[in-house]
C-alpha cells in the first residue's frame, strides 16, 4: 500500500509540473516551486526525470535576486501535436479545415479545401501533407454533421461517412488514436469557453446550414452535454421539426420563423440559460427578430439571451482544440492528466 502511495505522489508531481511547464513554457526550479507548491527538492527529482525522457530540456540560465544565477528549463512543447479537421457549410458548399497544434496549443499548420460529396477517403490529401510538413502528429481529431459514439459515425449528412469505416481508414493509415464529434457539440463547447466569468446552467446552440437539416448541442457549465448516445440535438428524428429543408432559404421572414419554431421547442425541452443561432442564412437583425417570436410565444417570461453568428468556425475551431488537446494529452499521460 506504501508503494501505491509513494506512486500516486510521485505521479501527482509530476503531474504538477507538467502542468506548470505548459503554462510557463520556460522557468526555473524555484519559479516552478513557487507555481506548484511543492520543494525545490521535488521540483528538481521531476525535472530529472522529464529531462531524461526528452520532454523538458535546459535553456542556460537567469539571473536570480541575490545569489547565483538559476538555472532554466524549457518544456519542449512542439514535439508533440494534435491534427484537426473538421467541415461545415460555406455560401452552400463543403468546406474541410484542417488546423494542427502542437501541445501548447499553438497552431502550427493550417490548410483548408472546398470538397463535394464527403468518402472516407476525401481527407487523404490534406492529411498526407500534413504528417508530411509537421512531424509528431499524435493524434486525429475529426468534426462532423452528425451523431457520433465513440469510433462510430451513427448518422452523417455526408452518407459515406457512416460507420467506423473513416476511423479504421485513419487508425490504419496514420497510426495514431482518432476521435470523432459532432460539429455543432464542438462549436458550443468552443462558445462557452469563450464567455467571460463563470458560465451556469445549460447553454444550447443550433446550427443552420443551408444544405442539411439543423442540430443542436448542448453545454451544462463549460463541459459539453451530449446525452445517451449522443442523441441531444438531432432534430431529424422528430417529425414536425422537419420544416427547414422545404422552406425558401432565401425569404428571411421564413427562416426566421422557422428558426424561432426550433427554438421555442428548445426552451419548452431543455430550457437552457443562453442560446447561440449559427448559419450564414441569417441576416442582420435576424437576432432581435427570433427573439421577439419566441418571447411573444411565452408572455416574455422566459428571459431568452440569445446570439446570432453567422460564422460557426471561430466557436467550431476552439472546440475541436480543445478536444484534440485533452486527446493528445492522454495519449501521451494517460488519464492521470484528467484527474488533477
Amino acid at each position: 500500500m506504501k508503494a501505491a502511495n509513494t506512486m500516486q505522489v510521485r505521479q501527482h508531481n509530476k503531474t504538477v509540473i507538467r502542468q506548470a511547464m505548459l503554462c510557463l513554457r520556460q522557468a526555473t526550479r524555484p519559479q516552478l516551486a513557487q507555481k506548484t507548491g511543492l520543494s525545490q527538492v521535488t521540483v528538481s527529482a521531476v525535472l530529472a526525470e522529464l529531462m531524461e525522457k526528452g520532454e523538458v530540456e535546459s535553456c542556460g540560465s537567469v539571473p536570480s535576486e541575490g545569489g547565483r544565477p538559476s538555472a532554466c528549463y524549457r518544456y519542449r512543447g512542439e514535439r508533440h501535436n494534435a491534427g484537426v479537421l473538421y467541415t461545415y457549410q460555406m455560401e452552400g458548399r463543403t468546406l474541410v479545415q484542417l488546423e494542427v497544434f502542437d501541445l501548447f496549443g499553438d497552431r502550427v499548420d493550417r490548410a483548408s479545401r472546398f470538397l463535394g460529396d464527403l468518402h472516407p477517403e476525401s481527407f487523404d490529401a490534406l492529411l498526407d501533407a500534413a504528417f508530411q510538413e509537421t512531424p509528431g502528429i499524435r493524434t486525429l481529431a475529426l468534426g462532423v454533421p452528425g451523431q457520433v459514439e465513440g469510433d462510430k459515425i451513427l448518422f452523417c449528412d455526408h452518407r459515406a461517412l457512416a460507420g467506423d469505416s473513416l476511423s479504421r481508414r485513419w487508425k490504419g493509415r496514420y497510426h495514431v488514436p482518432v476521435l470523432l464529434e459532432n460539429d455543432i457539440n464542438a462549436a458550443v463547447l468552443g462558445y462557452v469557453q469563450g464567455l467571460p466569468g463563470e458560465v451556469a446552467g445549460l447553454t444550447a446552440g443550433i446550427y443552420f446550414p443551408g444544405r442539411f437539416g439543423p442540430g443542436m448541442g448542448l453545454a451544462l457549465g463549460r463541459s459539453p452535454w451530449p446525452g445517451r448516445q449522443g442523441f441531444v440535438g438531432e432534430f431529424h428524428y422528430l417529425y414536425g421539426l422537419d420544416q427547414w429543408n422545404v422552406m425558401d432559404h432565401g425569404n428571411p421572414a421564413a427562416v426566421e420563423e422557422t428558426a424561432a419554431r426550433y427554438l421555442r421547442a428548445v426552451c419548452v425541452m431543455a430550457g437552457p440559460e443562453r442560446v447561440v443561432l449559427y448559419g450564414d442564412i441569417f441576416r442582420p437583425g435576424s437576432e432581435e427578430a427570433i427573439r421577439q417570436k419566441v418571447e411573444k410565444t411565452f408572455y416574455n417570461a422566459y428571459g431568452l439571451q440569445l446570439e446570432v453568428r453567422r460564422d460557426m468556425g471561430p466557436d467550431y475551431s476552439a472546440g475541436m482544440k480543445a478536444l484534440a488537446l485533452r486527446q493528445l494529452k492522454r495519449t501521451l499521460f494517460g488519464t492521470a492528466w484528467e484527474e488533477e
